[in-house]
């Protein structure tokens, strides 16, 4: 249920109560759209006369009247400004198909234009699997083949499933929640690729009304239990708004609304996570369930309705966002806010142009109603650079308005399925590799093999758009294979085997570090591990001064070869490197008779083989070689100097 209320000037917008609750006449239809001549009313109520004709005696699974359907989906269509052949065409698009009424007939009357929307659509038709995975795959695949060729086609195409989602009590129970998944998966993901913001919201509720129905129920009791004191309080701030900026000379347009329940679910959760209430029951203390929308003719007027809202109520610290000046990556602007309402209630403000509301709903599709009115004006220019950026409309070589429709906005990746059903989008070239490292980087590190719509596949194999894939791993694997750099086709799949590649030499490094470091202290009967307990000050200097961080850092750099194991040793014992160095290049000295004792010769005097030789026994370095008339040695007494001898 989505409550929206509107000031003085009304429009026939998507956004009303459940429009399954309406009647649909083809006068709605033609009230609703955009731009139409005297010519183009006559050519819809002419194609509904055809729909009509051929879907005569037909009942739709509700019981109701089949034209129904294809009104609705008129209907929708109606609002985006698409024209009046796409217009004919949703009201035309089960005629092929439920009528077997031929192409070259529906062109015959109507056009060619209208004869290949309509055939487009009928290739999207509905499988009669009630497998999710196989029926979602499917549509998917053609929904992308289509809209390679015209994008109006995939739109009407949700038209029709959107109407479907609302009467979704039609089928049973399983079907209900088979159709409903393709919904989440395949329909909410297309609007929202396309930018129908409308569509989006809708399909969304209507898969969470069947998926999460207590939930969805519970939400549901707690609005109708409040309708009545919320639609009053929305009516009273809409018209406390008009008031205030007719006061100030502001031409405006004033749109209540709540949250979704799908919306609301969402904020719960967040809610949950983030502990800003413990319970899925305190809808209440939602902050932003209350939303005004405020629609002016231009962006100065934006920015002069802002200070007068701020100067109204006191707006809510950090929440406010400036998406005129710096527009969102998918071309969204409008200015945001949230301030503290009437009696305290928290409320969400946005404030855009009637052109921004337009973009914002229903995406580039909005544009091409100004395109096609001929206005002097020029578009924003916003929306060039996201229509750029995307290439979702290109210009063929022919200068017509069907043109305008091509898309292009699938070149450059393709649309992949999870086992689930989720979409992955990847790179043009992308591989299960690539696929793998998009759901997880552990899932890519263990992946060993691939299934592609149920078939083994090598790791190199080139997804295609639709394809559905399923990642084989080994649970004792911990590390990707380095040639799968050579065929990745995504920058950032290849960034993380690079990374974990790195990691895993590092661990060897510090391994092999850890042994080489050990092997090399046997000779002094202590390891590592015990030399650090004993003298980690003097080790930690030591890591300081060959520049690691760390101890891992330092067993890296050796096992690396980075750094000289003697080097290592010689810094933690350097009385022992001394002695060897002497002892193999000037011989061995014998001192008291004994070769093993230790020792270490002393650079004031620096003794040489063949010069007359003592030992002295000092406190703190051992024992030292000094030549016999060392004037060090004279200071100290008999006792601590022993015979000493060149060997």
């Amino acid at each position: 249920m989505i409550l929206f209320i509107r000031s003085s000037r009304a429009l026939n917008h998507l956004d009303h109560l459940p429009l399954r609750m309406k009647k649909i006449t083809i006068d709605d239809v033609i009230k609703n759209s955009k731009n139409l001549s005297r010519d183009d009313v006559s050519f819809i109520k002419k194609a509904y006369e055809f729909a009509k004709k051929c879907h005569r005696g037909q009942k739709r699974k509700t019981g109701e009247a089949y034209i129904v359907h294809p009104l609705y989906a008129a209907y929708f269509i109606s609002e985006l400004g698409l024209g009046r052949d796409t217009i004919a065409a949703a009201l035309l698009h089960d005629v092929m198909e439920d009528c077997n009424v031929p192409q070259k007939k529906i062109k015959k009357e109507f056009n060619a234009t209208v004869g290949r929307l309509v055939n487009g659509v009928t290739n999207l038709r509905h499988t009669e699997d009630k497998k999710i995975t196989k029926s979602s795959v499917e549509n998917l695949r053609r929904f992308f083949i289509v809209a390679a060729k015209d994008v109006r086609a995939v739109i009407i195409k949700l038209a029709d499933r959107l109407h479907n989602a609302q009467t979704i009590e039609g089928l049973s129970p399983q079907r209900q929640k088979s159709y409903a998944k393709e919904i989440k998966y395949v329909f909410s993901t297309l609007s929202d690729y396309l930018r129908l913001g409308f569509f989006k919201r809708q399909f969304d509720d209507a898969a969470f009304r069947i998926l999460n129905p207590e939930e969805y129920k519970r939400i549901e009791r707690y609005l109708d239990r409040t309708h009545r004191r919320r639609r009053d309080y929305i009516k009273k701030i809409i018209e406390k708004i008009t008031k205030i900026l007719e006061e100030n000379k502001v031409k405006s347009e004033v749109i209540g609304r709540e949250k979704s329940i799908y919306a609301i679910y969402q904020k719960i959760q967040k809610y949950l996570r983030e502990g800003k209430i413990h319970s899925e029951s305190e809808y209440g203390r939602i902050y932003d369930n209350y939303g005004f929308r405020i629609l002016v003719k231009t962006k100065e007027d934006c920015y002069k309705v802002l200070g007068i809202i701020h100067s109204t109520w006191h707006p809510l610290t950090g929440e406010f966002d400036d998406y005129i000046a710096n527009p969102k990556p998918n071309g969204y602007q409008a200015l945001q806010t949230t301030i503290f309402c009437d009696k305290n209630k928290i409320s969400e403000i946005q404030i855009l142009t009637f052109e921004m509301n337009d973009y914002n709903e229903f995406g580039p599709a909005s544009h091409i109603a100004y395109k096609l009115s001929g206005r002097r004006n020029p578009l924003p220019s916003f929306a060039f650079e996201w229509l750029k950026k995307i290439n979702i409309f290109r210009r063929g070589e022919e200068d017509t308005d069907d043109k305008i429709y091509k898309t292009n906005v699938f070149k450059n990746n393709v649309f992949v399925l999870t086992p689930d059903n989720e979409v992955k989008k990847l790179p043009k070239g992308g591989t299960p590799i690539d696929f793998a490292y998009s759901v997880h980087t552990e899932i890519g590190n263990k992946c060993r093999g691939a299934k592609v719509n149920g078939k083994m596949v090598p790791l190199d194999y080139q997804l295609q758009t639709g394809d559905q894939i399923e990642i084989i791993i080994d649970k004792n694997a911990r590390y990707p294979m380095p040639k799968w750099l050579e065929f990745v086709a995504s920058g950032g799949t290849r960034g993380k085997i690079k990374h974990v590649l790195r990691e895993k030499e590092r661990k060897e490094a510090i391994e092999k570090g850890y042994q080489k470091l050990n092997s090399s202290l046997k000779r002094y009967r202590t390891s590592f591990k015990e030399l650090y307990k004993q003298r980690k000050n003097e080790i930690d200097i030591l890591i300081y001064k060959n520049n690691a961080r760390d101890i891992d850092g330092l067993l890296a750099n050796i096992g690396f070869d980075l750094i000289n194991i003697e080097k290592i040793i010689a810094a933690l014992f350097p009385q022992e490197e001394e002695k060897k160095e002497t002892s193999t290049k000037n011989g061995l000295i014998s001192i008291e008779g004994s070769t093993q004792t230790e020792y270490s010769k002393a650079k004031c005097c620096d003794p040489k083989l063949g010069d007359s030789i003592i030992a002295l026994n000092t406190i703190k370095r051992g024992i030292r070689i000094h030549k016999s008339d060392c004037a060090y040695v004279k200071q100290f007494s008999n006792s601590r100097i022993l015979e000493a001898h060149w060997e």
